[in-house]
């Protein structure tokens, strides 16, 4: 609603930042492949199978080839 010269908006008290919301810290980095779509469905189904998340699924992969390697 608009308002004309000399009217006084009232603040709802609604919207904006609020203390404490959102998601906290978890203190982790991200970081992004590019993968076809034929590799992304074959690491969905590979995830879906091990009955855990695609992140986690490809963090543990990754995580097992560094550990192999040294």
């Amino acid at each position: 609603m608009t308002k004309t010269d000399g009217e006084k908006t009232k603040k709802s008290g609604r919207g904006g930042a609020r203390p404490g919301a959102g998601r906290k810290p978890t203190g982790s980095l991200k970081i992004q492949i590019r993968v076809s779509s034929e590799e992304m469905e074959l690491i969905k189904k590979a995830a879906s199978e091990s009955g855990i998340a695609t992140a986690k699924f490809c963090k543990n992969a990754v995580m097992g080839n560094i550990k192999h390697s040294f």
